[in-house]
Formats: structure tokens, sequence, C-alpha cells
């Protein structure tokens, strides 16, 4: 915080600048006296110089010091609004965005159990019923997301967030190569041994996908690289 500790100009010293003067212009009167004089002067400088000269450094390290630290809030004033701009252009769809991730208690439980060899019809079963119940509600999201990218993706200052926003809807694992993965899960014969890889490749997908999700959601909050 900047403050004032109270600094004030040395008064004046009147008597012992006449008291000096007086015994200069008596040396002065001898031979080379004005030679000791300037001499003197440079190794002896009066008092109130001296003060003079200490109250100018003080005023220029407080003025810096001052400077150091209007600086300072000024940048964490700057970080504070660029945090509340993030926050507010970001939140929504990084909100839509999570609600695509894959949660252990939905298709994942499903897809584990048949990449580790356990799976039942009944899995194949739930997985094509969960396919189903969210499908409008996912090709929704996506669209809102797809909507974003177009708006954001001329934005200044919004590189970083798209290509964290393109990762999640045109990568290798996006939402839309995993549900055709798992469709495919759903037309294999749950005896197959085949099916276990491909299960545990959507897993993988899986795994990935909630990463860059998470990942998109550190823009919210600046944490993101």
């Amino acid at each position: 915080m900047v403050k004032d500790d109270g600094l004030r100009l040395p008064p004046p010293r009147s008597g012992r600048a006449i008291g000096r003067a007086v015994a200069e212009s008596a040396v002065e009167e001898i031979p080379l006296g004005g030679l000791l004089t300037k001499i003197w002067n440079l190794t002896h400088p009066p008092r109130e110089q001296r003060e003079q000269e200490e109250w100018r450094e003080q005023i220029t390290q407080r003025t810096n010091d001052n400077t150091a630290a209007l600086a300072e809030m000024a940048d964490q004033i700057k970080q504070a609004f660029a945090g509340y701009i993030r926050a507010n252009t970001y939140q929504p769809y990084i909100g839509s965005a999570g609600r695509l991730s894959f949660f252990r208690g939905g298709m994942l439980r499903s897809l584990m159990r048949i990449a580790r060899g356990t799976g039942q019809v009944h899995d194949l079963v739930v997985l094509r019923e969960q396919l189903a119940e969210n499908e409008v509600e996912v090709a929704e999201i996506l669209q809102s997301l797809r909507i974003a990218f177009d708006k954001l993706v001329d934005e200044p200052g919004s590189i970083a967030f798209i290509h964290a926003l393109d990762t999640v809807l045109n990568s290798d694992f996006d939402k839309m190569t995993i549900r055709r993965g798992i469709e495919a899960v759903t037309s294999m014969d749950i005896s197959d041994p085949a099916i276990q890889k491909v299960a545990d490749t959507i897993c993988r997908q899986i795994w990935d996908f909630n990463r860059a999700v998470v990942e998109l959601g550190r823009f919210a909050n600046g944490k993101a690289a």
C-alpha cells in the first residue's frame, strides 16, 4: 500500500550558514585561501546541503517504492478483471462441456466390465438404452459448443481456450467418436474375444476425453497453461 511516512524538507540552518560564510571569508584573505575553501567545500559540504541531499535521496527512494506498489496494485486489478471476464465468457461453455463427461456409474461401468472380460449381455442392453436416452441432449450440447467455437474463434485472447474446446469437439477421442465406438460394441457378441479390446480402447478414449474436459474447465479460474 502506498503511504506517506512524513518526510519533510530539512529546515534552513541560517546560524550555521552565517558562521561558515564568515570563516570562509577569513580563510580567503590568506594566500591560496580560495583554493583551500573550494577543497573544504568539496570534502566537507555544509550540513544543510548534506541534509537536503539525504532528503532528496529519501524522496527518490520513496517515489520508486510507491511506483512499484502502484504497479503491483494495477497488475492485481488487471488480473482480477481478466479473471472476471474469463469466468463470465467461458463458464457457460465449460459447464456445457462438463455435462458431456463420462462417469463411472454410467456407460463407463459397463464398458470396464466388458474390457475386463466380465461383461454380460445385460451390459450391452444397458449401453444401448443409455445411448438412446441421452442422444438428443448430447446433440444439443455439442451444437451449442460448436456455435460457441465459431463465435470465439476470432476473439482476441481466446486462442488457448479455442484449442482446448477443439480437443473436446474434434479429437480422436471426442464425444461422437466415443459414442460410435460404444454403438459398435453393442452390436458385437458378448462372447466374442475381440469385444474386450474394443471396449478397452473406448475406455481409454473416455479417460482422455474426461481429462480434456477438466483441462477446459481450468480456464474458468485461469489455471490453464
